[in-house]
């Protein structure tokens, strides 16, 4: 049970609701979104959907659990996501729960989104939602990561000093890693169980167990309701009521949501690694970004993040066990406890195994020069140098979604052995690649996403929107250069 009660905000506005609750529109209720916030458990459940409220509380909703993230909020966009095959009967099974029209306008998916939905929705006519090479890849990722661990571990305390495992190892294990924080991702949409499977939440568990460091940003919603207080309010509220800036199921329903807005957005703060690289114009200059355009200050950044970020593993575990004490959720607490002690043995194997042998060490860092590491292919997934405002994206939210956002071809030839691509068909479960589609599409499964881009990218051009691709590691870097480069100039005195 959650130990969070209605917040300050909530109570204070209580006896203004109920003046608001006798106000009527040509015959309807009009609620307001305050009111909509105050319903936000399992067993008090109301949501603004396409400005119409409707009390859920008795509504048995077939995907299970994941609905209980969207009690008290405006799911306009959400319902959207999850329901573009079906809109027309989704509505229909929620109509006579109606209980009134919301004081205010529901975000728009706009023309583009609807005629897209209608599209995509017949490309994948047939096919399984769930693929599974989904559930293979999963654990495959999951026991070779385990074996890099204990094998590095065992070579650590018998001295083992072969160059050769001691690159292969730990190099292993840092693309391993990566690829579980992909898979924990896949799980959080629902890409590889279905929504009412109870095997999602105790991977969930086990996965906290083991050390992931992502998980809790894809949790699920829990049993008994919503968690998040600042949900309805603007990204740059919502997005900090949590440790970190992320919390419990911040993906699903901020980033997803509010994506549009790249100010606030944290994989921008962790793709410019917390402002070490500048990423547009408006952000906040300092002396060293003017070296950000030279190679070698790249090499660096990169080096020590891709190298030595797993020995975050220990840090971030404290962050998450601040944030399941205050939730009082002291399953996901336990499991981060021992998720400690997996975080010290990723750190024996990945971090200090290497420099057992110099030559090993040398390789490994020399390494991306060949490899494209983890942050440069995250760089393809958004147009950083962007941003739209909350009430300019709500106004037709599936253009300025999607403008905002990149599609890096990974099933193409020149770029599908990458390592984080492989045995995905150049998808990744994080969607590094194909992120435009994944952004508009987020529950459709990441082994789909090259289907359905060509007609993504087609109904782009018919409705006039951007649709900004990448199709080889060539163009991302000149990509990647040409903005860190334009960045890298102090911005112009105004008077």
């Amino acid at each position: 049970m959650c130990k969070i009660s209605d917040s300050n905000v909530r109570v204070v506005r209580r006896s203004a609701i109920k003046i608001e609750e006798k106000q009527v529109y040509k015959g309807e209720r009009i609620i307001s979104l305050e009111e909509v916030e105050r319903h936000y458990r399992a067993d008090d459940f109301w949501a603004a959907i396409d400005g119409e409220v409707y009390d859920l509380t008795k509504f048995k909703h077939p995907g299970g659990v994941i609905m209980n993230g969207c009690a008290g909020i405006d799911a306009t966009v959400v319902f959207s996501h999850y329901h573009y095959a079906d809109l027309k009967r989704a509505r229909a099974m929620i109509r006579r729960y109606k209980i009134g029209k919301l004081d205010r306008p529901s975000p728009i998916m706009g023309k583009f989104y609807e005629d897209l939905s209608v599209r995509v929705a017949a490309v994948l006519k047939g096919v399984n939602p769930r693929p599974l090479r989904g559930v293979i890849m999963f654990f495959v990722d999951w026991f070779s990561m385990v074996g890099c661990v204990i094998l590095g571990n065992w070579m650590y305390f018998n001295d083992v000093r072969n160059p050769i495992l001691l690159f292969l190892v730990p190099y292993m294990l840092k693309m391993f890693d990566s690829r579980m924080g992909s898979q924990a991702h896949a799980l959080g949409h629902l890409h590889i169980f279905k929504p009412t499977s109870k095997i999602t939440r105790i991977l969930e568990m086990f996965m906290l167990a083991m050390g992931d460091k992502t998980t809790l940003v894809y949790e699920l919603p829990t049993e008994w309701g919503n968690c998040r207080q600042l949900i309805n309010q603007t990204r740059s509220e919502s997005q900090y009521e949590f440790y970190g800036r992320r919390g419990p199921y911040e993906h699903q329903l901020i980033h997803h949501v509010k994506g549009a807005d790249m100010d606030h957005d944290e994989c921008k703060g962790l793709m410019s690694h917390k402002n070490i690289l500048r990423l547009n114009d408006h952000d906040d200059y300092k002396f060293f970004h003017k070296f950000q355009k030279h190679g070698i200050y790249q090499f660096l950044v990169f080096t020590m993040s891709e190298n030595y970020g797993l020995a975050a593993h220990f840090v971030l575990r404290l962050r998450d066990m601040g944030d399941t004490f205050q939730l009082g959720k002291y399953d996901n607490f336990f499991c981060l406890f021992i998720g400690l002690f997996f975080a010290v043995g990723v750190i024996i194997a990945g971090v200090l195994l290497p420099f057992r042998n110099l030559w090993s060490l040398l390789v490994i860092h020399l390494m991306q020069l060949f490899v494209p590491p983890l942050w440069f292919v995250f760089y393809a997934q958004h147009d950083w140098g962007s941003h739209v405002d909350e009430a300019t994206a709500d106004s037709d939210w599936g253009r300025h979604n999607a403008e905002t956002s990149m599609s890096f071809w990974g099933a193409d030839a020149r770029n599908s052995w990458h390592p984080l691509f492989l045995g995905m068909g150049g998808a990744n479960g994080a969607t590094l690649s194909y992120h435009l589609e994944h952004t508009l599409f987020p529950g459709i499964n990441y082994l789909l996403l090259p289907k359905i881009a060509p007609t993504v990218e087609q109904v782009c051009k018919e409705h006039n929107v951007k649709y900004n691709k990448l199709e080889s590691f060539d163009e991302l870097k000149k990509h990647f250069r040409d903005n860190l480069k334009s960045n890298s100039r102090p911005p112009l005195k105004t008077e």
